[in-house]
């Protein structure tokens, strides 16, 4: 692994450990989010191969929450989100959809639509609403439940990063293709911390950003899998964070076109570096990841890519 010798970079970012921490301006922070969104912009120029980089970090807090948020944040919305009226004929009764108002986010039942009242009423979600209250709409899966969450508000980095163009249709469209897989208790914990552009004072929550499934979520844009309950490698997500060496043993299982691999310095344990690097010699590809990303890890990271046939 190449190690990093850049210096003098200026801070872009502020991280807290909580809403109530005093933030101090990192520089390491901006880069890993700029690795996940370049990740999620290169993706779709893979082509049935897997692209794995492995980060080689002194501390792991907060690598994984960073690199994922920097995807999450990058990839666009699923799609089929629109005016709630034109949804709602396009579905008809019985069809399951998600919805956005002023204050919650809603996922169940489209039972009925009169368009005899007016203004125009349904029956949705096990109550009644005026279709106008409703600002979005888009299909979706059916759930085990019908739930209503309280609408998350974007704050600096999702203005700063753009997304807030479409901010919207991602709550109502999300496109949930990143797994996160660690100590759950420690990845959880990472987001709680709050993220903000130096010179703005309301940040995000990196639980904002990544808004892992919880069991009682109306959305979500990642989920979060704990590497000592995993029975099987996560599949069906287009990018998988492997977060720490309990993590990484599960690797060569995986299948999914990008995985990041999060070694932990801090924990006197090579295996896993090891094994990576005889995956590289004996199954992969090595490549360049700052040339093929555009990317520079932060001082004293050092990173290491391959790529191996799907």
């Amino acid at each position: 692994m190449a190690e990093s010798t850049a210096q003098g970079a200026r801070p872009v970012f502020s991280l807290a450990e909580n809403a109530e921490s005093e933030p101090v301006q990192v520089t390491w922070a901006g880069s890993y989010l700029a690795l996940g969104a370049r990740l999620a912009r290169y993706v779709d120029s893979l082509d049935r191969k897997q692209l794995v980089v492995a980060l080689s970090v002194p501390r792991r807090d907060y690598v994984a929450a960073l690199v994922g948020a920097g995807w999450t944040l990058t990839r666009p919305a699923q799609g089929g989100a629109g005016d709630p009226l034109r949804i709602a004929r396009e579905l008809g009764s019985h069809a399951w959809c998600r919805a956005l108002n002023a204050s919650y986010v809603y996922v169940g039942e489209l039972r009925e639509l009169n368009e005899t009242a007016s203004p125009a009423r349904m029956r949705y979600a096990g109550s009644h609403f005026q279709v106008n209250n409703f600002l979005r709409m888009a299909p979706s899966v059916a759930l085990e439940g019908e739930r209503r969450q309280q609408r998350p508000w974007p704050g600096s980095v999702v203005r700063y990063t753009g997304a807030i163009r479409d901010w919207e249709d991602r709550l109502v469209a999300p496109t949930q293709d990143l797994a996160l897989v660690g100590i759950e208790s420690r990845v959880r914990a990472d987001l709680e911390a709050v993220l903000c552009r130096v010179g703005d004072e309301d940040g995000d929550r990196l639980d904002t950003l990544l808004m892992p499934w919880r069991r009682d979520a109306a959305t979500w844009f990642s989920r979060i899998y704990s590497s000592a309950r995993l029975e099987e490698a996560p599949h069906g997500y287009s990018a998988v964070v492997l977060d720490g060496q309990g993590a990484i043993k599960y690797v060569a299982e995986i299948l999914s076109p990008i995985v990041v691999c999060v070694i932990d310095r801090s924990v006197a344990d090579e295996t896993q570096a090891e094994n990576l690097v005889n995956m590289r010699l004996t199954e992969g590809t090595a490549v360049d990841v700052s040339e093929l990303l555009g990317w520079r890890p932060p001082v004293g990271i050092e990173i290491m890519g391959f790529e191996v046939r799907l």
